[in-house]
């Protein structure tokens, strides 16, 4: 899932305030990235990061370049790996998880901040909102840009609002 026009990260907090609610915790591994506003976005999720809740991705909002990278590449992995591997002959994960009795995760990345990621990054963001619903991996990515916003700030500046 995406949104494209919000700044304060409603869409993305309420997402993962639901599926904290309804998926069992032992069973879900939470990434939450805030490339823009250091982790501003999830303010409401800092409570969780003090607790000893292992199924936020290195238990804190990650935030620099190269370990929002990482983690997109650790769930692209995930992803090419059920996809290629654990999920033959299934036709999803959900299929999967009502046949086996070894249950794969779920994994669910919370994003904002795209202008910041670098080419290697957008790529594996562009497979796993591709790919990842069916097979193991949700996004919830805020596509607002902040490179928009700036060059809207300035017009506003030099040209004024009608």
């Amino acid at each position: 899932m995406y949104i494209e026009h919000e700044k304060d990260g409603q869409f993305l907090r309420e997402m993962l305030m639901r599926l904290l609610s309804s998926a069992l915790l032992v069973q879900l591994e939470v990434v939450l990235v805030d490339a823009l506003s250091l982790g501003g976005i999830f303010n409401l999720a800092r409570r969780l990061l003090h607790k000893d809740n292992d199924f936020i991705y290195q238990k804190r909002i990650l935030t620099e370049s190269k370990e929002i990278e990482e983690a997109l590449k650790h769930l692209y992995e995930y992803l090419k790996v059920n996809l290629q591997e654990k999920l033959a002959g299934f036709r999803d994960f959900a299929h999967y998880n009502e046949e086996k009795e070894d249950r794969l995760p779920l994994k669910a990345l919370f994003l904002s901040g795209v202008d910041a990621l670098s080419k290697d990054a957008l790529y594996y963001l562009e497979k796993i909102m591709r790919f990842g619903s069916k097979n193991g991996v949700l996004s919830f990515v805020n596509l607002e840009s902040e490179k928009k916003q700036s060059i809207r700030r300035r017009l506003e500046k030099t040209c004024g609002v009608f």
